[in-house]
C-alpha cells in the first residue's frame, strides 16, 4: 500500500492561505471526487481544521495533481503554494499522522481535539465512498498510537492556556469541583473556554455576567447556564464559589466592598481568578480572609510548569510512536505478502486441478487405478516443486539468500 499525506498547517502557512483551503462539510464529497479524478488515488480523506488542511491518499497517486488541486482551491500559482506544502509518503506519512492524532503536531502541544477531528474526517470520507479498507486499516494504527500516547503519558493533562490553568487551579482548591457554583465575568473567548472546561467537569451551575445581556445569554445557553447583566453581579457573587473574570473594561468591575458583602451573606470562601488586563478585580480584595485572588501573573507559573511537563511527556510520546510505527510497518508487510500467498495457493490449486483432470481421463480409459494414482502423485509433486527447486539452484552460491530460502521452505529444520 502507498500512503501519501499532503497539506499545510499553522507552521507552514499563514492564516490567510489556510482560510482559502478550508473545506466545509457541504463541500467534502465533491472535493473528494475531484481529488480521486485528478490524482488517480484509490482512497482519500480530507482533514480541514482552523490550523490545517491536509489530504491523505492511499494507492498510486500523482503528487503533482494533488498540488494542483491545492493551488486551484487557493486560487494561487502552484509554485507559490508549494513553498507552504509538506508531503509525506508511506512510513513517513504514517508517523506524521500518528503525531497529528496524538497532538504532537498541534499549535498547542497535546491538545485533544485533533483526535476527534481525524476520526470525523475518516467517517465522512467513508460516508462519501472515498475511504475504504486501506485507509481504515492505516488509521487503526494511527488511532491506536494516539490512544497509547494519551493513556501512557501526561501530554494533555497539564495546563498550557490561561483558561485551562484557571480551571486546574479551581480543581486544586475545591474537591470535588462538581459541588461548586461558577460565575464567569465576561462572555469573550477566554470565558467561553473556561466555561467549556467547567461544564466538562460537571460543576453545579454556571452563571455568565456581561455588560450586554444578549452575549451573556448566548454563552450561557451553550453552557446550560444563566445569563445576567453587570447590574446583577452582586447577586451572582453571593452564590459564586468560583469567579473567573476576563473583560476589556478599563477599570475594575468587582470591588472589595462588593466581595465583602457577598462573603457575609454566603459564609463560604470564594476563589477569584482575574485574567483580565487591565484587572477586573480590585487588588485589595486579596486582603479579605475568605477571598482567594489570583491574577494572570499568578497563573504564569502554572502554565510554564504545564508546558515543561508537556514537552517532557512529548519526548516519551515520540518513543511510543516509534514503537507503534514498527508495528504498523510489520502489519503493512504482512498484508502485502498476503497477495503473494494467495497467488501461490491459486497456482498450486490450478496445478492440482490440471493433474486431477488428466488422472480422471486415464481412469476412464481403463488404466489401473494404482498406476494412475502413482503417476498423479509424481506429476503433481514435480509441478509443485519445480519453481522452489529452480530458486534454490539460483541462490546456491549466495549463503545469505540460500539461508532465507531454506527457512521459507522449512528445509532449515532437522529432518528427523
Amino acid at each position: 500500500m502507498t500512503l501519501l499525506a499532503i497539506g499545510l498547517n499553522h507552521d507552514t502557512a499563514p492564516v490567510a492561505l489556510r482560510e482559502r483551503l478550508a473545506v466545509s462539510e457541504a463541500e467534502l464529497a465533491t472535493e473528494l471526487e475531484r481529488i480521486k479524478a485528478a490524482t488517480g488515488a484509490d482512497e482519500s480523506l480530507i482533514l480541514s481544521t482552523c490550523n490545517r488542511t491536509e489530504v491523505v491518499l492511499s494507492g498510486p497517486a500523482s503528487q503533482t495533481a494533488m498540488l494542483d488541486w491545492i493551488a486551484r482551491r487557493a486560487d494561487l500559482d502552484p509554485a507559490r503554494v508549494a513553498q507552504h506544502v509538506y508531503t509525506y509518503t508511506d512510513q513517513a506519512a504514517a508517523r506524521h499522522l500518528m503525531r497529528v492524532a496524538a497532538g504532537l503536531d498541534s499549535l498547542v502541544l497535546g491538545e485533544p481535539q485533533i483526535f476527534g477531528q481525524l476520526k470525523t474526517a475518516l467517517a465522512s470520507a467513508k460516508s462519501a465512498g472515498a475511504a475504504g479498507p486501506a485507509l481504515h486499516q492505516a488509521f487503526q494504527s494511527v488511532f491506536g498510537a494516539a490512544k497509547r500516547v494519551r493513556t501512557q503519558t501526561d501530554i494533555g493533562k497539564e495546563p498550557v492556556s490561561v483558561a485551562f490553568a484557571a480551571v486546574r487551579l479551581a480543581e486544586q482548591v475545591f474537591d470535588p469541583i462538581s459541588d461548586c457554583h461558577a460565575v464567569l465575568l465576561g462572555a469573550g473567548e477566554t470565558c467561553a473556554l473556561v466555561g467549556r472546561h467547567l461544564k466538562q467537569r460537571n460543576v453545579k451551575s454556571i452563571t455568565v455576567v456581561n455588560r450586554g445581556l444578549s452575549k451573556a445569554q448566548a454563552l450561557a445557553a451553550e453552557l446550560d447556564g444563566e445569563g445576567m447583566t453587570l447590574n446583577q453581579m452582586p447577586q451572582a457573587l453571593e452564590r459564586a464559589d468560583i469567579l473567573i473574570c476576563s473583560t476589556a473594561a478599563p477599570l475594575p468591575l468587582v470591588g472589595k466592598g462588593m466581595v465583602e458583602r457577598a462573603l457575609k451573606k454566603r459564609r463560604r470562601p470564594i476563589l477569584i481568578v482575574d485574567v483580565a488586563v487591565p484587572r477586573d478585580v480590585e487588588p485589595e480584595v486579596d486582603e479579605l480572609a475568605d477571598a482567594y485572588l489570583y491574577s494572570v501573573d499568578d497563573l504564569r507559573a502554572v502554565i510554564d510548569k504545564g508546558k515543561a511537563l508537556r514537552i517532557k511527556a512529548g519526548e516519551r510520546a515520540e518513543l511510543i510512536i516509534d514503537a507503534e510505527l514498527e508495528n504498523y510497518q510489520r502489519d503493512v508487510a504482512v498484508r502485502a505478502v498476503g497477495d503473494h500467498v494467495s497467488a501461490l495457493r491459486a497456482r498450486g490449486q490450478a496445478q492440482a486441478e490440471q493433474a486431477l483432470t488428466k488422472a480422471l481421463s486415464r481412469l476412464r480409459k481403463g488404466e489401473a487405478s494404482e498406476v494412475v494414482l502413482a503417476r498423479l502423485a509424481h506429476e503433481l509433486s514435480q509441478k509443485l516443486l519445480h519453481e522452489p527447486s529452480k530458486g534454490l539452484r539460483q541462490v546456491a552460491t549466495q549463503p545469505d539468500q540460500l539461508s532465507v530460502a531454506l527457512q521459507v521452505l522449512g528445509l532449515d529444520k532437522d529432518p528427523s
